[in-house]
């Protein structure tokens, strides 16, 4: 919950209006019974950031149930306000997003069942590039493994960075855990704050989609 106080009033007032209609509680089990549409399956985003990724992919799939994890409540607000079409009179206009403060490693062993999730998404994980950092990367054989039981029969990751090592890094761990790897372009991807500033300086954005 940092950088609260980077917070505009609009967002604090958005949040307090109607952030208990979409989070979910730290200790809750997350099925689609916590959705309007039950019978729909889950993706997720860790770490959805401002949450453009996540609100275009919920307005384009209205059938399929998404969970957004991030910890960090200005981003939260930002995915709220879009939500409500920066209006705070106006009702939520998605309803198939759910939000789960907390950080990824947590909410994926606490409250997620075994072949639960469809699809997952981390787009943008920090590479701590420097060597002595590494250890706090996201993706590590720990989590990854935790990520395989946690997602369904031939279910999937999306994964995209614009770090080259970061993502010979990543390949590493998904292989060794026993992904089946792809290359992808998921459109929405470039549409991300990360993916523009990335395209501003011309580097190259990776996407690859990783198969249980």
């Amino acid at each position: 919950m940092r950088k609260a106080s980077r917070i505009r009033p609009a967002e604090k007032e958005a949040l307090r209006f109607y952030l208990p209609q979409i989070q979910v509680p730290d200790d809750a089990i997350i099925s689609s019974n916590i959705f309007e549409n039950k019978s729909s399956p889950i993706f997720v985003e860790i770490g959805f950031g401002k949450g453009e990724f996540l609100y275009n992919m919920a307005s384009q799939y209205p059938d399929i149930n998404f969970v957004g994890i991030e910890i960090f409540i200005t981003g939260i607000a930002k995915l709220i306000r879009r939500m409500c079409n920066y209006n705070n009179s106006n009702p939520l206009q998605l309803k198939n997003i759910k939000i789960l403060i907390k950080d990824a490693f947590s909410a994926l062993k606490e409250n997620f069942l075994d072949n639960s999730i469809q699809k997952a998404f981390i787009l943008f994980p920090d590479p701590w590039p420097k060597k002595r950092h590494h250890k706090r990367r996201l993706i590590n054989p720990e989590f990854a493994q935790l990520l395989k039981k946690r997602l369904i029969k031939d279910g999937s990751v999306l994964i995209a960075t614009d770090h080259k090592e970061y993502l010979e890094a990543i390949r590493d761990v998904m292989r060794e855990i026993g992904f089946k790897e792809e290359m992808c372009s998921e459109p929405f991807v470039f549409n991300t704050k990360y993916a523009r500033k990335a395209l501003e300086k011309g580097e190259k954005i990776y996407q690859f989609l990783y198969q249980k």
